[in-house]
Parts: C-alpha cells; structure tokens; sequence
C-alpha cells in the first residue's frame, strides 16, 4: 500500500513537471524563441504534432510484424547509419569546454602533464576524466578526431539498444521499440554525433548500469559489482554521479518496501529483501571504492594535483541564482570570480553573492519558473553546437535552413514526446500494478529537474535525461495502439501492448 502511494505520488510529480514542460514548449515555439526564417503559427504546430503521431502509429503498427532479431538488427543499422552519414557530412570543429579536454587528452598522451596548472583544470578537476579516456584512445590509434567520434556514435548507439532492452522489461515489448526507435530518430541525438562531447560515452554508461539494476539486481549475486562500476566510469566521463545515486538508493528502498504480492512465503519475502539490501550495499560500496582508487591513481601518477572534483561547487549555484541572465552563464559573475584564487576567500564571496540572490523570495520563485520554461521548453542547443559553429564550407547544405528545419523538426517532435510521455504516466497511474520497476526513472526525472532549478542551466543538460522520456513515451504509445486495435478490430491483439511486464 505504501508503495504503491508512493508510486503514484511520483507518477503525479512527473505529470506536473511534463505538462508545465509542454507548456514552456508551446510558449517557445510560437513566442520568444520563434525559429529563423519560420513562424510557428498554431495551424502548423497542430499540423506537424498529427503527422508526427499518424507516422509514430503507422511505423508501431509496422513494428508489431516484425520478429525481434528483424527489428533489432533493423534498429543498429538504422541509428549507426544516420549518425554516421550525418558525421561525415558536417566537420564540426572541436571548440568550448571540448577543446580544452581533447587539448590535455594530446598531453597526456605524450605524457605532459603542465595543462594540470591551469585554472580550467585546478577548479574544474573532473574534467580530467574525459581526457584521460580521449588519451587511451589517441594512444591506440592515434591523434584521430574521427575515430573519437566514430566511437560517439557507437556509445549513441549502444545507448538506443539499451533503451529498447529497458522498455521491454519495465513496460513491454512494443513500448521499449518505439523508445528506441523514436530515440535513434531524435533530431539533437543525431545532431551531437558531430560534437566530441562526452555525453555519448557517459549517458552508455548510465543507461548500462540502469539496465542491469532493471534486469537482474535481485537475480545475480555479482550484479552489484557490474552496477557501481559502470555508475562510477559514467561518472568519470560526467560527473551526475550524486544525483543518480540519491534515485538509485530511493529506488531500492521502494524495491524493500514492496510487499510482493505474489510472494505468500514470508522467509521467501525476508530473503529477497536481504538480497536487495546486500546489493544496494554492494553498489555503493563498489561506486564510492572505485572513485576513491580513480582519484588516488590521477593524484599519484602526476596527471592531477588534486582528486577528480569540482573545487567550486557553489560556482554552479552562483550562476543557477542569477536572475539577469535566467540562471544561465553570466560573463559579468565570470569577470568578477574567476580571477580570485580557489579557496576560503573565494567561497565566502561566493556565499555572500548567492545569500543576496535568494534573499527576494518573489523574485526566486519568478526564477524557477522562468528557468524551468527555458530549460525543459527551450529550443535544443544542439544545432549551436553542431552546425552554427561549424564553416559553411564544412555543411553540405546551406545552414540557416539547415538549422531552421533542424529546430522545427526537433520542437514538434520533442512535444509529441511530452503529451505522449503525459498519456503514459496517466495510464500507469490509473493500473493496478504489484510492481514498479519504472520509480527509477520517474526517480530520475525529479531530481534531475529540481537539480537544475538551483544550478546553471543549459539545453544540452537534457541529453542524459531525454531517454527517460523516450521510455514514458514508448508506453504511451503501446496502450494507445492497444486500444485503437481493440476499438476498430474484432479480434483482440495477441499481445497485450498496455500491460506492464
């Protein structure tokens, strides 16, 4: 019984969050940030969401005809494809952050360690983690930026696979296609494959490690092993570890609270308890283990002068509570901090500069809501990073175009996305259900969310998090296709699309 509130009480929490996303949306595509050389009028959202869905019902009714080996290696082809056409198509440059990283990755490669005095990689140290593993790569084949990418996309791929295997097991197997299918399609995913980012390799990582949690916590006695490891290496590549792992131990004090109904034996019920509990012990032990050694291995081998942290943490917050630029970046809090030392000095100011950012409860609360629109209703950055800042001469196709039929594509899609995902989480709220394996996701939803209500905020923050939608979305999508069968056929569908596994 209590489990099952609490369920739902985090299904209602995500409903809240999707549908003031939805509306944040709708607000961008048809107001502040209305797409280049487009006017989004109401007709042409209308239009685009109903061909969008006729295509996403046509192509799950194609899916229900296909055997699972057919559709699989149908999803390889097709994700590692149009990824790959898109990368060899447009030479994005590496710039930003990126740079800074693949530029130590050179270093380290030749095992010069100097970049580890720059104030880049003294404040911001966990950056060193991307590097470290761009530098294992150009060591085995060289100083090869389309081999680093080529691996992205692989990782993206691997990623789409992942999906698909969650969905079947949390909800089913017409929902975990659609997921992946609708994934490997997603406009900025694709867009990234150009970008040497590390979001490819550590979302893999996650959703990896998610899988395993999904599939077989309760069933292999190593699993805990494999859990922490892949949670730990995800956040060697980025740094989302404390987050996932507060959801992660949530989740599994639900998985002890659930009261099995099926399970009649109370010793049966006990022991599988104990087992959880032993492998949520053994996934922290192993996560918070394997960060020790990793930070002691960069310290002692000179890579580092100190752990894999951020020795600024409040510096994120500084930026997240600053209302003149909507919690993003803030050239004129750069000016003012980056030049002070790391150190208590630093941090005091920092503190003082956040107190007075908080202090107008009306104008904070007028910020999380004006954050919370731009973050999860903004346009995608992807076409920023993928074509803006790329020559014309390195896109085959003019790219003011290009980027407003990107943008176009990428906002009716990423609404269809929502108010399917809504339609999903009503459905699993309104089913009676003696399991909730989806909580982990729902788990990560919130916090993710509210996370990003105090911090910097930035669009291509949402790749890590955008698979979780793409899960509620395929659901969304079985029990509609479910019930349009059952409505307009005689027979009933041999697979019950809306159950949940």
């Amino acid at each position: 019984m209590l489990n099952s509130f609490l369920s739902k009480s985090l299904i209602l929490l995500c409903v809240m969050i999707l549908t003031w996303s939805l509306w944040g949306s709708y607000s961008a595509m048809t107001n502040s940030l209305e797409l280049k050389g487009l006017a989004l009028s109401n007709s042409f959202i209308i239009e685009g969401i109903f061909i969008t869905f006729l295509v996403i019902f046509l192509i799950a009714i194609a899916s229900r005809y296909m055997n699972k080996t057919v559709f699989f290696i149908s999803l390889i082809v097709l994700t590692l494809g149009i990824r790959l056409a898109w990368m060899l198509s447009v030479q994005t440059p590496v710039k930003s952050d990126f740079l800074v990283m693949l530029d130590a990755a050179r270093n380290i490669a030749k095992g010069n360690y100097e970049f580890n005095q720059s104030v880049y990689f003294t404040t911001w140290v966990y950056q060193l983690g991307f590097s470290f593993y761009e530098s294992v790569i150009i060591r085995c084949f060289g100083d090869n930026i389309f081999i680093l990418k080529l691996l992205n996309i692989f990782y993206s791929t691997g990623t789409v696979i992942f999906i698909y295997l969650i969905g079947a097991k949390v909800f089913n197997e017409l929902a975990g296609r659609m997921a992946a299918f609708l994934y490997a399609f997603y406009i900025p995913n694709i867009l990234y494959s150009s970008v040497l980012t590390n979001q490819h390799l550590a979302t893999f990582l996650f959703y990896a490690a998610f899988y395993l949690i999904i599939k077989r916590f309760a069933h292999n006695k190593f699993s805990w092993l494999y859990i922490g490891l892949l949670l730990s290496l995800g956040n060697l590549m980025r740094p989302l570890g404390p987050i996932i792992i507060v959801a992660v131990l949530i989740y599994f004090i639900l998985q002890i609270l659930q009261p099995y109904i099926k399970t009649k034996d109370a010793a049966e019920l006990k022991t599988r308890r104990k087992q959880i509990g032993k492998n949520l012990v053994g996934i922290l032990a192993t996560f918070f283990i394997a960060n020790a050694l990793i930070n002691y291995s960069f310290v002692a081998s000179g890579i580092s002068k100190y752990p894999l942290s951020n020795r600024d943490p409040l510096w994120k917050f500084v930026i997240g509570f600053n209302y003149e630029t909507s919690g993003s970046y803030s050239s004129e809090d750069a000016s003012r901090f980056m030049g002070m030392p790391i150190g208590e000095k630093r941090a005091e100011a920092e503190k003082e500069v956040i107190k007075e950012r908080v202090a107008d409860k009306a104008q904070l609360l007028d910020l999380f809501h004006i954050k919370f629109l731009n973050m999860w209703g903004g346009t995608d950055a992807s076409t920023f990073w993928s074509i803006s800042l790329t020559p014309q001469e390195d896109v085959p196709f003019n790219k003011e175009k290009l980027i407003s039929a990107a943008q176009s594509y990428e906002r009716i899609i990423y609404v269809s996305t929502t108010i399917l995902s809504i339609i999903g989480l009503i459905c699993l709220f309104l089913k009676k259900q003696d399991k909730y394996p989806y909580t982990l996701f729902l788990l990560l939803i919130i916090g993710y969310v509210l996370i990003h209500l105090l911090i910097e905020i930035q669009t291509r923050y949402r790749f890590f998090i955008f698979p979780s939608f793409m899960l509620l979305e395929g659901f969304g999508i079985s029990v509609i296709l479910s019930y349009l069968i059952a409505r307009f056929t005689k027979n009933k569908p041999q697979t019950k699309y809306e159950e949940i596994n």
